[in-house]
């Protein structure tokens, strides 16, 4: 399987976690991001993949350069090397029951990985010739960049949380908390005003925890240094808005933990 499906996988397991207050999906990606750090063609992998996916030329002859710089960074791999390291994370997924069902990048993601796997010679050329022009010209589509609905953590693609966000509205509305139909709300409409009254409301939310488990844990110091190392996170958080859909994420995971 190629590796921009399975980031993505990984990815929406992530998010829905978030969205459902499961545990699964967040322990899932840390041993994700724990492979991937501990691999070196995980890590390349990633780091092409997401080069691609995001961005833009509006010159197909940069374009092209840009593909090729970035393929030529993987050409030191081999085939076996990049499948065996693949299979690490499709194991981990399958052993977790999780469904390995193809992204909606397909086409991309196949292409790209054609283009890595595969040696130039005459009975593949028309195939890498074709998957070059698949992934070419999704270079040269513009992409919609929002500072403001940048949902990204460790990788995770805002559009694949956002797509995962309207299906979980509509599938699961009724069994989700106040506050889960509330972010779901905001990050739906994507207002600018309300985006900032529920990092208002996460902040307090969380700082208001903070200062009860100081009271209740205060005589002890390493407790009582975590809470006031947690809090500082949270006032930084105050004056960035150009994180949201990263605070918004971290606020979250804080509050499930306090």
């Amino acid at each position: 399987m190629n590796f921009g499906t399975i980031k993505d996988i990984f990815a929406s397991q992530y998010i829905e976690s978030h969205i459902l207050g499961e545990d699964k999906g967040k322990k899932l990606y840390k041993k994700f991001v724990k492979l991937m750090s501990e691999n070196e063609v995980l890590k390349s992998q990633f780091i092409v993949y997401k080069n691609v996916e995001n961005k833009y030329f509006d010159s197909e002859v940069t374009a092209s350069d840009y593909l090729k710089e970035n393929i030529s960074v993987l050409k030191k791999y081999s085939k076996e090397d990049i499948e065996k390291a693949n299979n690490k994370l499709v194991k981990l997924l399958e052993s977790n029951g999780i469904d390995t069902t193809p992204d909606t990048y397909r086409k991309l993601h196949e292409s790209l990985h054609t283009l890595i796997i595969e040696d130039k010679s005459a009975v593949n050329i028309n195939r890498l010739h074709e998957s070059f022009n698949v992934v070419k010209d999704w270079l040269l589509v513009e992409k919609v960049e929002d500072e403001k609905s940048e949902y990204v953590r460790e990788g995770v693609d805002h559009k694949v949380f956002l797509d995962l966000v309207v299906e979980k509205y509509n599938e699961k509305y009724s069994e989700l908390s106040e506050e889960d139909k509330e972010i779901v709300k905001v990050l739906r409409e994507g207002d600018e005003s309300s985006m900032k009254s529920l990092m208002d409301k996460l902040i307090k939310e969380n700082i208001d925890l903070i200062n009860q488990h100081l009271e209740e844990y205060g005589n002890n110091i390493d407790i009582k240094e975590k809470l006031l190392e947690a809090k500082d996170v949270v006032y930084k958080m105050v004056d960035n808005d150009k994180s949201f859909g990263e605070n918004v994420l971290k606020l979250l995971e804080l509050k499930d933990n306090l």
